[in-house]
């Protein structure tokens, strides 16, 4: 996938019913370093994240509460906020800047009708992932690597 603007990135997210990623915690915010960094060469590479700086919310909707900024951001009044990927550190850049991006998609906007993983004995709830994606049990999730070096988080809701 193309590098691209802010607003593009998440017409992109919201085209494929998702938005852009919401780093909501440490733990989300070192995934989403940590995955890029596995499918991003240069780790000198910034990412879009799904909020502007002046922002009260993520693009999803969820409270902007967590804050990773680096040393000295947000360096700008108005702009859009970056992770450097090798650090996980939040900057202020342009929104007009082209960044790569993650989306983050919900489970039950997904069309792909749900597997069920492998059970462990005496299961108390059945977590459905695609084929192609693997679950993370502590954050309730199925991830995938998309095509074009992309993420998309896929959310689950217990069954």
């Amino acid at each position: 996938m193309a590098p691209t603007n802010f607003y593009d990135a998440e017409t992109n997210c919201v085209i494929n019913s998702g938005h852009l990623a919401s780093s909501t915690n440490g733990f989300i915010n070192s995934f989403i370093s940590e995955m890029a960094q596995g499918i991003i060469s240069d780790n000198g590479t910034q990412i879009w994240l799904g909020s502007s700086i002046n922002s009260t919310n993520w693009s999803d909707g969820q409270p902007f509460s967590y804050k990773h900024w680096a040393k000295g951001e947000p360096s700008l009044s108005n702009g859009c906020v970056t992770m450097q990927i090798s650090t996980s550190d939040w900057y202020a850049k342009s929104c007009d800047t082209p960044f790569s991006y993650f989306c983050e998609i919900s489970a039950s906007a997904s069309e792909a009708s749900p597997t069920p993983l492998p059970v462990t004995p005496q299961p108390k709830y059945t977590f459905p992932c695609d084929s192609e994606w693997t679950y993370f049990n502590v954050t309730n999730s199925c991830y995938k690597l998309g095509k074009m070096q992309k993420i998309i988080v896929k959310l689950l809701e217990l069954i």
